[in-house]
């Protein structure tokens, strides 16, 4: 049995271990170490290099994301069972006139928070995901020459064949509120996986769960505290 981060060690170690359950597992570490930090830093700052939006204004998106997602599962707890269920538009928290600066958001913080969840993109809107430079370019050209010079760093082959023909079982879990690794990724490669290797051959090797609330590893409001071996292992 082996316990891992990174979906990159099921290739790896095909022929050594015949389970393995890997945590917040689909992640490529140059992009995420540089496109996806860097975009969070430089996406929250203005012109003159100051940050827009501070950590005192999180309470306050949280709870209207709260207040306009929570029941869309059917359950009032505190939690979003599936986050993408949630099209939640923070303009509507941007101040009316007269309005006490401290209960919502100027234009310009509405707007990192949307920028902040769709993740980067180039000038054109299109969806990139790698060291926080100030001069990293946020364009596909740059986005794909790093990735492509570091691929043996990356979760983003999905044909784990070797694995399941030798028998392994592959449990892989990811926190919906998870901080640092999106679990969009976690959820691509899986899709990938089905699609590479055929929804039912995957069926019976692998399982995918993903947890309401559960921040990068563990912590969160969630159900961060579980038993992923043992499943594994029956």
């Amino acid at each position: 049995m082996k316990i891992v981060d990174d979906i990159s060690d099921v290739r790896r170690y095909s022929d050594d271990f015949d389970g393995i359950a890997a945590g917040v597992p689909a992640n490529n570490m140059v992009v995420q170490n540089t496109f996806h930090h860097a975009w969070n830093v430089l996406t929250n700052k203005d012109a003159d290099g100051n940050y827009i939006l501070l950590a005192d204004k999180l309470p306050l998106v949280h709870r209207a994301v709260l207040d306009a997602c929570d029941a869309l599962d059917g359950l009032t707890d505190g939690l979003l069972d599936d986050p993408r269920r949630c099209d939640f538009d923070p303009r509507t928290l941007v101040c009316e006139a007269g309005q006490d600066p401290s209960t919502c958001l100027t234009a310009a913080q509405a707007g990192v928070v949307r920028r902040l969840h769709d993740r980067a993109t180039d000038a054109k809107g299109r969806k990139l995901e790698v060291p926080v430079l100030s001069d990293l370019k946020f364009a596909a050209e740059s986005f794909w020459k790093t990735v492509q010079s570091s691929i043996h760093l990356a979760a983003l082959d999905p044909d784990l064949g070797a694995f399941r023909r030798g028998g392994g079982k592959l449990l892989l879990w990811h926190g919906w509120n998870d901080q640092h690794i999106s679990p969009q990724s976690t959820l691509a490669y899986y899709d990938a996986m089905r699609t590479t290797m055929g929804a039912r051959a995957v069926d019976r090797f692998a399982k995918l769960y993903l947890f309401p609330g559960v921040a990068h590893c563990s912590g969160g409001e969630g159900p961060n505290t579980f038993d992923a071996l043992t499943p594994v292992m029956a």
